[in-house]
């Protein structure tokens, strides 16, 4: 199965290149201030997207999918999960340790996630939100992928990353 994976775009969707796969997920912040038009924007690039599977949740800049409960209509033709599961592991933000280092490098990961990591041992943990740590990581049999795509300056100058399960 290939994977490919997303985060932090920041409305700078349709200038990715997202690269074939069975199955694309994007790690939250599609958008810079989480407003319906923004949300409804990636909604409908994202369901353009010719991959077969489509999974995305929320990231802190994407509100309105806290403030209004309908917000997760506003996306069709793909998954959107919000403390749901799938047999992948997504999250917005880094476990303590592993690719959350930021420019500062202070580690920012949650400890809890951490431990949830390592009780599911999942083959693949997803996520971004930290912008200047994008990359892959394997350790203790689980393959992380920062699929951060903006830098600081918000610009999408990173591809997506690719897995191959």
């Amino acid at each position: 199965m290939r994977i490919v994976c997303l985060s932090d775009t920041h409305n700078h969707h349709d200038r990715v290149l997202v690269p074939d796969g069975d199955l694309v997920v994007h790690c939250g912040d599609s958008t810079r201030r989480g407003t319906e038009k923004e949300i409804r924007r990636f909604a409908k690039w994202f369901a353009a997207l010719p991959h077969r599977h489509k999974i995305v949740i929320s990231g802190n800049h994407d509100f309105d999918f806290e403030r209004n409960p309908a917000g997760r209509t506003w996306i069709t033709g793909a998954t959107y999960l919000q403390d749901e599961g799938v047999e992948i592991l997504l999250t917005h933000g880094p476990p303590m340790g592993i690719l959350d280092r930021t420019y500062r490098g202070e580690h920012v990961g949650c400890e809890e996630l951490t431990a949830a990591v390592a009780r599911v041992r999942p083959k693949l943990h997803v996520f971004g939100h930290i912008h200047e740590c994008a990359g892959e990581l394997v350790q203790d049999g689980v393959r992380y992928v920062n699929a951060a795509i903006c830098d600081l300056r918000y610009q999408p100058v990173l591809p997506p990353i690719v897995v191959d399960l």
